[in-house]
């Protein structure tokens, strides 16, 4: 077995670091403390669907979350990071019990992704860790960003170089990043990365119709449709969703298009994963360690 040369969780304190500008690979206190306040609020708005956060009059809905402010991405990448990561892997093997031939093989070592709402990437981990399990079969890498928002980029450009590229050396990465919002007309800015696009032999779509308002989810599909049109292949398309019994009015009706043009591979109704076993079990034991020190009662 062919295993990363770091571990994602060891890792992710790296990148909280430089989310939050600090010096170094080591939140101290101070910065694990508003950390765990901004994975409290992630989690409020993100669970609930609507909860009054501590101190304010509004609620807060996922689609008003202002990532532009470092705690709130720092707060969502400590929230969602393993569990990101770790799923894609995860979602590959149950894929791969059911029909391992609709899995795209790269090509010459070449693979490209295409991925919708793409934020921080962490769900880029799982990805490949599956493909480069057993032998470096990804050596390079082509990935499309599609992002409503340029707050994330650097975190993403982080992501890539702090862990992605250091887990796996083998690894050449190219990136574009396209910022569209998907509840408007993206078919313009769409259509001048047709090149790239048209590529996709996977689509990763994580935590993000769950963000979309239903009156918009007809402009999304329009969006999407418009990006599985103009593939030149056969197209493997994931798609993820965490509280579904809370934003199924905005997930079901891309469900239900999706489902009109592509051939359902599996199917799973909201159910609990749980890493407690290799190789992607996530520690909380030791108390040097960032899950420790975020989210046990002593801190």
């Amino acid at each position: 077995m062919v295993k990363p040369k770091i571990d994602f969780t060891d890792a992710l304190e790296n990148l909280l670091a430089r989310v939050w500008q600090v010096s170094g690979d080591h939140l101290d206190s101070g910065f694990i403390r508003k950390t765990g306040e901004a994975v409290i609020d992630v989690r409020t708005i993100y669970r609930n669907k609507g909860e009054k956060l501590k101190g304010e009059k509004i609620k807060r809905y996922s689609q008003s979350i202002d990532f532009s402010q470092r705690r709130y991405r720092a707060g969502y990448i400590a929230s969602f990071g393993e569990r990101h990561a770790y799923l894609t892997y995860h979602h590959f093997k149950k894929i791969e019990n059911v029909d391992q031939a609709v899995i795209p093989e790269p090509q010459k070592g070449e693979l490209t992704v295409t991925v919708i709402g793409a934020g921080a990437a962490l769900e880029l981990f799982g990805l490949c860790y599956y493909y480069n399990e057993n032998k470096s079969r990804i050596r390079k890498l082509k990935i499309n960003f599609i992002e409503r928002t340029s707050d994330w980029q650097s975190d993403r450009d982080s992501m890539l170089e702090m862990i992605i590229k250091k887990a796996f050396l083998k690894l050449r990465i190219i990136k574009k990043d396209i910022t569209i919002n998907l509840a408007q007309d993206g078919i313009m800015p769409l259509s001048r990365e047709y090149d790239s696009l048209a590529k996709s032999d996977i689509i990763l779509i994580y935590n993000v119709l769950n963000e979309i308002t239903f009156y918009h989810t007809k402009m999304v599909w329009k969006n999407i449709e418009y990006i599985l049109k103009i593939c030149d292949k056969r197209v493997l398309i994931l798609l993820v969703e965490p509280s579904a019994k809370y934003t199924i009015s905005r997930i079901q009706p891309v469900i239900d298009q999706l489902s009109r043009c592509a051939k359902t591979i599996l199917k799973s109704d909201e159910e609990e994963f749980v890493f407690n076993s290799g190789p992607l079990r996530i520690e909380c034991s030791d108390s040097n360690s960032l899950n420790f020190r975020l989210f046990t009662k002593s801190n």
